[in-house]
C-alpha cells in the first residue's frame, strides 16, 4: 500500500531532483490518468496550479474589460464634444445616430 506524502514533501522532492529543465517538465507533463487515488497530494498540487492560472487569466480579463470601458467612454466623450462643436458652428442641423 502506498502511503500518501504531504504536498510539501512532493514539491521539495521534485525541486531537489530537478537539476535540469527536463526533470521539471516531465513532472508537469504526467498523464492525468496515471494519477492514482493514493497520490491525492500530487493531484491537489495540479489543481492548485490550475486555479492560480485561472485567477491570473481572470485578473487580466478584468483589466482588459476596464480598459475597454475607459476607451469607449473616451470615444463617447470625444464624439459628444464633436457633435456640440458642429451644432454650435455654421450647421443648422446635426443628425446623430445613437450607437448603443
Amino acid at each position: 500500500m502506498n502511503i500518501p506524502q504531504p504536498l510539501s514533501q512532493i514539491v521539495n522532492k521534485h525541486i531537489d531532483s530537478s537539476s535540469t529543465d527536463k526533470n521539471v517538465s516531465s513532472f508537469f507533463r504526467k498523464d492525468e490518468q496515471s494519477v492514482s487515488l493514493n497520490n491525492y497530494d500530487e493531484l491537489a498540487f495540479k489543481i492548485k496550479t490550475q486555479i492560480i492560472q485561472i485567477r491570473s487569466q481572470l485578473k487580466i480579463t478584468e483589466e482588459l474589460k476596464m480598459k475597454t470601458k475607459m476607451i469607449f467612454k473616451r470615444i463617447k466623450d470625444l464624439f459628444q464634444k464633436q457633435v456640440e462643436t458642429c451644432a454650435s458652428s455654421q450647421f443648422k442641423f446635426v443628425v446623430v445616430k445613437d450607437l448603443r
